[in-house]
């Protein structure tokens, strides 16, 4: 292989960083690996509507509440009155625009709250499928959000390098390793 190839290949590396790179950080902003989270349904009826982001109402027309313990995980509790909508939720229009939304065609219905999330935005959806279990969708667009799109071209160019030189020590060892078996 002539040293021009060589050259050219090891600056093929961080091209391709670079441009995988701002594809995934592109990707990951519009929260295209945020997955849905199950939230089970109330042990009493099956849920047949979403009134809001955290309430639901089943099938005999009571009204259940989500009630987080921790990050993620919570339990359904009997509430006697409906929400008024919160302070810091913004118009839909304001998430719809920063977000590419997950698909909702297997679900009977589904509300989204756009809230105010520190200087950024976070799009909340909660859904429930046929069987009446319900699931939460959730993704944040924060301040350095658009910093890291500019600078990923930069961070997957230098992955690349540090691929390329672990290519080139693996091609020069396979290469030394050739050489002294010829010799023997």
């Amino acid at each position: 292989m002539t040293v021009i190839k060589r050259v050219g290949l090891f600056a093929l590396f961080p091209i391709l960083g670079a441009v995988i790179s701002i594809v995934y950080y592109n990707a990951l902003q519009q929260g295209a690996f945020v997955k849905w989270i199950s939230l089970g349904k109330p042990s009493a009826d099956r849920v047949v509507r979403v009134i809001s982001v955290d309430y639901v109402e089943t099938a005999s027309g009571d009204i259940y509440r989500y009630e987080y313990v921790n990050t993620n995980k919570g339990n359904w509790v009997k509430s006697e009155e409906v929400p008024l909508a919160l302070d810091t939720e913004l118009p839909i229009g304001e998430c719809m625009d920063a977000y590419k939304l997950p698909s909702l065609h297997r679900f009977i219905d589904s509300k989204m709250a756009c809230e105010q999330w520190g200087v950024g935005i976070y799009l909340t959806i909660m859904a429930v499928d046929d069987v009446g279990n319900v699931y939460l969708w959730g993704k944040g667009i924060g301040e350095y959000d658009g910093m890291l799109i500019l600078a990923s071209p930069f961070i997957g160019a230098v992955m690349g390098f540090v691929v390329a030189i672990l290519v080139l020590i693996i091609v020069l060892l396979i290469a030394a390793i050739r050489s002294l078996m010829s010799r023997s």
